[in-house]
């Protein structure tokens, strides 16, 4: 995943700097092109070579625009997979955020039980009047738990 993620951006940018070098390209052959049909009516001897050049500019320009359109064709693939990568990184911080705060309300929930029992506890091993006293005069660790999760920061 860190491959892609490092690596399609960079080639998307040399995607986009090859097809501004071959439209630089195919206008530097057109000016040479009108160039040559400029000098070849004064000279033709020296018109000749101009011809040359500004009709391989061109014939690169062109070539060169296909090859840029299949690279961007063939790196569609690559941008979609970077997009991809992208949310899955999102979704496993999401995936994250979500196990820390169930195992924090889980610890929450193991504590409150953890207190029921030892209040149960209580309950049987003491007589029934003191802890019919005790319960009159505190909540219980029930009813404490059972308030706690309404509590939400």
């Amino acid at each position: 995943m860190g491959a892609v993620m490092a690596a399609v951006p960079k080639l998307e940018g040399a995607v986009t700097l090859l097809r501004e070098q071959v439209e630089q390209t195919g206008a530097v052959g057109m000016e040479l092109s009108r160039l040559a049909k400029e000098v070849e009516v004064t000279d033709q001897e020296f018109g000749q070579p101009i011809e040359i050049v500004s009709s391989g500019m061109l014939l690169a320009g062109r070539r060169s625009k296909r090859m840029a359109l299949e690279l961007s064709a063939a790196m569609h693939t690559f941008s979609v997979q970077y997009k991809l990568c992208k949310y899955e990184k999102a979704v496993f911080g999401d995936r994250r955020v979500a196990l820390v705060r169930r195992h924090k309300e889980r610890g929450k929930a193991d504590q409150c039980a953890a207190q029921l029992m030892i209040q149960q506890r209580r309950m049987y091993a003491s007589p029934y009047g003191q802890h019919q006293q005790q319960q009159q005069q505190q909540p219980s660790y029930q009813q404490q738990c059972q308030q706690q999760p309404d509590k939400k920061p």
